[in-house]
């Protein structure tokens, strides 16, 4: 659960997720022009569970900030390095072996961000819709 991973990596990353609510059916979150809707404007699923009090969402989502990522990356990066004064994770990795060849990543300073699609955007800079 959720809970059980915030306690455990509570001492490892100083920094708390930022949570948004969100449909049940994962229609969209309620942010930005939905953040006063008590029902999803798309399916018309009630927001908030019934019956509870304080209001509690039915669904939210988790995330951290770019900001708050960098930091838990740099905060202690001596612990990544190591003895040729490599990162060990994803830089040993054939797929970006092949990006540095091409090129990509020439300065030591270049960060690379992964990106991953789950069906609902967070912040309203979306282009399209459920």
């Amino acid at each position: 659960s959720l809970y059980r991973l915030q306690k455990i990596f509570s001492d490892m990353v100083p920094i708390e997720p930022t949570f948004v609510d969100m449909c049940w059916n994962s229609c969209c979150t309620f942010n930005g022009e939905n953040s006063s809707c008590e029902m999803c404007p798309i399916c018309g699923e009630p927001r908030y569970l019934l019956g509870k009090v304080p209001k509690k969402a039915q669904k939210s989502a988790a995330y951290f900030s770019i900001i708050d990522s960098l930091k838990m990356q740099y905060k202690d990066l001596a612990q990544y390095l190591s003895e040729d004064s490599k990162i060990g994770d994803v830089f040993d990795g054939n797929r970006y072996k092949s990006l540095a060849t091409s090129g990509l990543f020439s300065d030591p300073h270049d960060i690379a961000f992964t990106m991953s699609v789950d069906g609902y955007q967070l912040f309203k800079q979306k282009r399209n819709n459920c």
